[in-house]
């Protein structure tokens, strides 16, 4: 992957698992991945796997709605 990605871990009192942020800097493409630190090992390393997903699949260009990229990456992961 040519991309900047960047993990950060946050706490989160909710049901938020993670998600992806994309910012464009200078011409550049750099990506944040935001993990809820209160999940397990396990749990975060499913969560950023999927967030890579979305990067990986370009998932940002789709005109697919997000219901239906979101049930295709929690297929595949």
């Amino acid at each position: 992957m040519e991309e900047n990605v960047k993990v950060v871990f946050k706490p989160f009192d909710c049901d938020f698992r993670g998600a992806v942020l994309r910012k464009y800097d200078d011409g550049e493409i750099y990506y944040t991945i935001v993990v809820n630190e209160n999940l397990s090992e396990e749990a975060q390393i499913r969560t950023i796997r999927h967030e890579i997903a979305h990067i990986a699949h370009n998932d940002f260009e789709s005109n697919v709605p997000i219901g239906e990229i979101e049930a295709i990456r929690h297929a595949t992961i």
